[in-house]
C-alpha cells in the first residue's frame, strides 16, 4: 500500500487533533514502512510540509552520518515487528542539526492484522550537551586528582593501551616527557617490550581483573642507557558503561631497596663461602639464640646436617660445666655487640 493511498480514517482524524496538540514530534507509518502522518510539532520543527515528509521524505532531514544506521534500524524493526529506539541528528527549520531520540512501536488493527508503526521523537540536544558538560567536568576533576597524586600514575585507554594520562611523578620515574601522551604503550615506551609487566597490563584490559606486582623488573631508558629498575605496582581496570575502557597503573619504585637486599644477600653468600673454608667451628645466631648458620667444619665435626644440628641443640655437645659460661657470654655479646670470646673491656 503506497503512502498516498493511506488516508487518515475517522478514528485517526480524532487522534490527529490530539497529536497536533502534543509537544513531541509524532509520526505514523503504514505496513509498507512509508510514513503518511506527521503532527504539527514535527512540521514546525523541520519547517517542511506534510507532502515533503510523506513516504521516506522525512529521512532527508537526518544527518548524513546517521542516515544509514537509522534506516537499517527502522527497516529491520519493521520486518521483525519489534519496537525500536534510536538516537540521531535531525535538521531543524533553521538548518541546525539537533539530537533526537526516536521511539517506534508496531500497530495492529482490531482484527490483529499488522497496521504499521507509530512513533515519537523528543529533542534531547540540550540534555546531551548538559551530560557532555558534566562528563567533561568529571574528567577534569579526575585528571587533576591524577596530576596531584603523590604516587606515579599512568592511565591507558583502548585495546592498544594508548597513554591518556601520565602525572609528573610517573614521567620522572620513566625519564620521559609529555610527548608519550596519546601514543600506544609500546610506541611511547618501546624499551619495555617483552617485560612481564606489559603482559600483565594487557591481561588486565582483557579480563578486568586487578593485578598487583611486587619488585617487578622493568627496563627503563635513562640518559641513553637501558637500566633495570624495580617497582611495586597495581594495575586497575577502568570501566565505562560496564565495559572495560582502560587500565590505571599506580607504581612505586623500590629499586634502592631491592639492590640493597641483593647486596646483603651477596655479602651473606660471600661470608658463608669464607666461613666454610676456615679451619674452625663458626656459627651465627640471632639475639634470641636461634642459630641461623653452622659452617662446614661444624657439620663435619658433628656429623649432622644443619637442620639436625640446629634442632638437636649444639650446646648439648658441650661439657655441662661450660654451658652456663657459654650462655652468659652469648647473652652479653647479643646485648652489647661483642664477640662471644671477648671479655668486657671495662673489667
Amino acid at each position: 500500500m503506497a503512502a498516498e493511498n493511506n488516508p487518515i480514517i475517522p478514528v485517526e482524524q480524532h487522534f490527529k487533533i490530539m497529536a497536533d496538540s502534543a509537544p513531541v514530534l509524532i509520526w505514523i507509518a503504514g505496513p509498507d514502512k512509508l510514513c503518511y502522518f506527521f503532527n504539527a510539532s514535527w512540521l514546525r520543527f523541520t519547517g517542511r510540509t506534510l507532502e515533503q515528509e510523506y513516504g521516506n521524505g522525512w529521512a532527508e532531514g537526518i544527518h548524513p552520518d546517521d542516515a544509514k544506521r537509522c534506516m537499517e534500524i527502522y527497516s529491520s524493526s519493521f520486518d521483525a515487528r519489534e519496537s525500536f529506539k534510536m538516537e540521531y541528528r535531525l535538521k531543524r527549520h533553521d538548518g541546525v542539526y539537533r539530537w533526537v531520540v526516536d521511539t517506534g512501536v508496531p500497530r495492529y488493527a482490531t482484527d490483529g492484522e499488522f497496521a504499521g508503526y507509530i512513533g515519537s521523537c523528543t529533542d534531547i540536544d540540550e540534555l546531551l550537551e548538559s551530560t557532555r558538560f558534566r562528563e567533561s567536568a568529571s574528567e577534569n576533576r579526575f585528571k587533576n586528582l591524577v596530576e596531584q597524586a603523590p604516587v606515579a600514575i599512568l592511565v591507558f585507554s583502548g585495546p592498544d593501551l594508548v597513554i591518556d594520562l601520565a602525572n609528573e611523578a610517573m614521567l620522572e620515574l620513566l625519564h620521559k616527557d609529555k610527548s608519550i601522551i596519546g601514543k600506544p604503550l609500546l610506541k611511547g615506551l618501546p624499551e619495555i617490550e617483552g617485560a612481564p609487566a606489559v603482559d600483565q597490563l594487557f591481561h588486565v584490559f582483557r579480563t578486568g581483573e586487578v593485578s598487583n606486582g611486587s619488585e617487578e623488573p622493568v627496563p627503563i631508558m635513562r640518559n641513553g642507557k637501558l637500566e633495570t629498575r624495580y617497582f611495586n605496582f597495581s594495575y586497575l581496570p577502568i570501566f565505562e558503561d560496564q565495559k572495560i575502557d582502560g587500565v590505571m597503573d599506580v607504581a612505586v619504585e623500590v629499586t634502592d631497596q631491592v639492590l640493597a637486599r641483593k647486596t646483603a644477600e651477596t655479602s651473606e653468600k660471600h661470608f658463608r663461602s669464607l666461613a666454610d673454608i676456615v679451619p674452625a667451628k663458626i656459627s651465627n645466631a640471632l639475639p634470641s639464640g636461634e642459630v641461623t648458620f653452622f659452617n662446614q667444619h661444624w657439620l663435619d665435626y658433628s656429623g649432622m646436617s644443619f637442620e639436625d644440628l640446629r634442632d638437636f641443640g649444639y650446646h648439648q655437645m658441650m661439657h655441662p660445666e661450660e654451658i652456663p659460661i657459654f650462655q652468659a657470654r652469648l647473652a652479653q655479646a647479643a646485648a652489647k655487640g661483642w664477640s662471644s670470646h671477648q671479655h668486657d673491656p671495662s673489667t
